[in-house]
């Protein structure tokens, strides 16, 4: 196991997403939530694509994720995300 924690984008969309705590009734039968700032309406549920680097890989990947764009937010926050 790496002592990096990896992050997995969703197969639908470029956010990263995350497994849910299936203890945690707050967000019903969803296995993974998508990690972004919470503006976002998502057409689709998180979904596993397979996708998986550690942060500093992502970096190196897609350094787009990670830029600041003329509207202040982060990458596919952005509406400027393509």
């Amino acid at each position: 196991m790496s002592k990096f924690h990896e992050y997995e984008q969703c197969a639908h969309c470029s956010h990263f997403i995350e497994p849910t705590d299936p203890m945690d009734t707050e967000y019903g039968a969803a296995a993974y939530l998508h990690l972004d700032d919470g503006e976002k309406d998502h057409d689709h549920d998180a979904t596993r694509s397979g996708m998986v680097r550690t942060l500093d890989e992502w970096r190196a990947f897609s350094p787009g994720l990670f830029l600041t764009y003329p509207d202040g937010r982060i990458g596919p926050n952005s509406r400027f995300w393509s």
